[in-house]
């Protein structure tokens, strides 16, 4: 294949180029496919930068073939970059196996000539363009579904996983109390029983953990008590106190040294947003935000020590 790949890359052919339009199109498509291979790639390894840029080199060479937007010398000697580009993939075969499914995209989608299935076509893979650029820098993004705890039930399940760490906003009573909430909670308490530390600070608002009371109220209680006595350490941070601190009224996790989370809510609880990162950048800044929050927070342990008894 590689061969073929070189032989085809190298043609020095003059043949006039496809209408502007079409260019668009083949542009659109190598952005889909490359989108597609890094969502598989992060779901499955992780980051992999040197990968990322690899599969944007060879993505970026098929639609400039097909497309004719090089210059007919870039077009005429490109087999260096390629060399370089499958050395960068040399142990990732699948990898060049997509680029063939690329350029084989590319020469089924150059057939098509409705202009209503082009018109489609560009709109629907611009649409991934963003989705591309957050693949390329560690972000997995998951708009309006709870598809996202798949991801955080893989990465929590990790071998390399030695400590795992969460901040939940508690805004009404059904968070993280529905079904898939108590299957990733049941994830939770199997990390506990394997050994694994967790550290979950609560953000509770007024209603669930009054300014004249000692303890939160008792069906808060009751559900912090069900991690506390699993192993959790557990702190507590009244809303009321971060008015100054906006920034860290938020749900968020950190995986270790892997990777953290972001869960964005509605006003009922439904996950609007959820983005995992897996840059370093994204973790050191989602650290300093846990460490801030520290500040605040008081150990559920100490609270239970001075609660008097009976209240």
């Amino acid at each position: 294949m590689y061969g073929r790949l070189m032989n085809t890359a190298a043609s020095p052919t003059s043949q006039p180029g496809p209408p502007p339009k079409l260019r668009f199109v083949f542009l659109a498509i190598g952005v889909v496919l490359g989108a597609s291979c890094l969502c598989g790639l992060f779901g499955q390894q992780g980051p992999a930068n040197t990968t990322a840029l690899a599969i944007g080199l060879l993505a970026g060479l098929a639609v400039a073939r097909f497309a004719q937007l090089l210059p007919l010398a870039t077009r005429a000697s490109p087999p260096a970059a390629l060399r370089e580009a499958t050395a960068c993939l040399g142990d990732h075969p699948e990898l060049l196996l997509a680029y063939d499914s690329f350029t084989q995209a590319l020469n089924g989608l150059a057939s098509q000539s409705d202009s209503i299935l082009r018109e489609t076509a560009s709109v629907r893979l611009a649409a991934v363009q963003e989705e591309l650029r957050n693949l390329a820098r560690g972000r997995v993004v998951f708009p309006a579904t709870e598809a996202w705890r798949t991801v955080y039930e893989q990465i929590l399940r990790s071998p390399d996983i030695r400590c795992y760490r969460s901040v939940a906003w508690l805004r009404n009573e059904d968070y993280w109390q529905d079904v898939p909430g108590r299957q990733s909670m049941q994830v939770n308490y199997d990390l506990l029983q394997q050994g694994v530390p967790i550290e979950r600070i609560l953000i509770l608002c007024d209603y669930f953990w009054p300014v004249a009371s000692v303890r939160p109220s008792l069906d808060i209680c009751r559900w912090i008590d069900r991690q506390y006595t699993r192993g959790m350490w557990i702190g507590l941070v009244r809303e009321s106190a971060l008015e100054n601190e906006l920034d860290l009224l938020c749900d968020f996790g950190i995986y270790g040294s892997r990777a953290t989370g972001l869960l964005e809510l509605d006003e009922q609880c439904r996950t609007t947003r959820f983005t995992f990162d897996f840059s370093p950048d994204g973790l050191r800044l989602t650290e300093a935000r846990w460490k801030r929050l520290l500040m605040y927070a008081i150990s559920y342990a100490d609270l239970l020590d001075h609660t008097p008894r009976g209240s």
